[in-house]
């Protein structure tokens, strides 16, 4: 019995979808040992994408179910030879906060925190503030409906805390001394080995961080910096500082700590 789909029978079909995929087979291999070196950066059971290494498309082979399947091992080899290529992020813009009274944010982030008002719409809301590395850092808008809106708790997903960098660790004993003169409670204080932090909510109960990293901690901890994180006490106002402020940190104690990590941390993979 001969089967036909149209003008075309099915032999016909399958002879030509064999043909197709070793063609495409054929000019798989052919770019891949030219002098372009092109890359085989994706596969799949519908084809195989070919890309310079400059990431522009040059070929892609025909539908072939079962031909290119991907494999762990060549993914690996891929991964290993630094063939897959990512997106370079330059780092993180801004973050842009729904509040429930965007007047008090404002004078929060900037009376408190220093931020500056790089722009404001009063026609349509919104107030974008920077730290002065960039147009805004930090965005907020009014909350349409703040009365009916859930406030952020502990334990639910998504956002924890934003924290923001100082570069001493005198200027996170001045962010700690400001914080308790302008009314914020400091919730809490950690010594995270390689930085230490203070913990503290903006108006609408947002976590907040402010902390000190030490120089270089990316090379002083290649391998993580293990879990040893320490609470630190507190103090209130009026109260003298709590000793850990007043350190000359980090010292030797604390290098000591970061030596004894480094030679029990496993080798990162």
């Amino acid at each position: 019995m001969h089967l036909s789909m149209g003008s075309t029978s099915i032999a016909e079909t399958i002879s030509g979808r064999k043909s197709s995929c070793e063609l495409a087979y054929r000019h798989r291999h052919h770019i891949r040992n030219s002098k372009r070196k092109a890359d085989v950066i994706a596969t799949s059971q519908r084809g195989t994408a070919i890309v310079t290494k400059t990431g522009a498309a040059r070929a892609t082979a025909v539908e072939c179910p079962g031909l290119f399947s991907p494999t762990y091992a060549t993914i690996s080899r891929l991964r290993a030879r630094r063939e897959v290529h990512m997106i370079k992020l330059a780092g993180i813009g801004h973050v842009l906060l729904r509040v429930a009274d965007e007047e008090a944010s404002k004078r929060f982030y900037q009376d408190v925190l220093g931020f500056r008002v790089s722009e404001q719409d009063p026609e349509h809301g919104g107030v974008f503030m920077t730290l002065g590395d960039g147009f805004h850092t930090l965005d907020v808008t009014q909350h349409p409906a703040p009365a009916d809106a859930a406030r952020p708790v502990r334990g639910q997903l998504g956002l924890v805390h934003i924290a923001f960098k100082v570069y001493s660790y005198a200027a996170l004993r001045n962010a700690y001394t400001h914080l308790l003169a302008n009314g914020v409670e400091i919730e809490r204080a950690v010594d995270h080995v390689c930085q230490r932090s203070i913990y503290f909510t903006d108006p609408d109960g947002n976590c907040l961080e402010v902390y000190y990293e030490m120089r270089d901690a990316l090379t002083l901890f290649p391998n993580g910096r293990g879990d040893e994180d320490k609470r630190l006490p507190l103090s209130r106002v009026g109260e003298s500082l709590p000793a850990w402020l007043l350190e000359d940190w980090p010292s030797a104690a604390a290098f000591a700590k970061v030596e004894r990590l480094r030679r029990q941390a496993p080798t990162a993979a």
